[in-house]
């Protein structure tokens, strides 16, 4: 913990005295600025770091077009899984597809 408080303290160091001001402005408000900019620095991390295959467990290369990616959930819970090929994917919906369906049936 106290190295991220330093590695933060070293950005926070970094800024002009501007944009201190700026970024106080926004926490003040509520900080949307700050969590929009955060959320799209993870949404590109998270868009070009390497998976596993939820069918097979190897590392998914998404940079590769030969790769898979399946969302699903609801708004609130949305799931991201990856496959390195088609019958990945293809056992993972199948055994998705059983465990919903038993899942169903143990709640009648």
């Amino acid at each position: 913990m106290a190295g991220e408080k330093k590695r933060f303290m070293d950005v926070v160091s970094a800024l002009e005295y501007e944009e201190l001001v700026e970024l106080q402005r926004d926490l003040f408000k509520g900080g949307t600025t700050i969590k929009q900019a955060i959320s799209k620095k993870l949404k590109e991390i998270h868009a070009t770091e390497s998976r596993l295959c939820a069918g097979c467990g190897n590392t998914v290369n998404l940079m590769v077009a030969n790769e898979f990616t399946l969302i699903f959930g609801t708004t609130d819970t949305k799931k991201m899984v990856s496959f390195c090929a088609l019958d990945c994917m293809e056992y993972f919906t199948k055994n998705l597809k059983r465990l919903t369906t038993k899942e169903i049936s143990q709640k009648r």
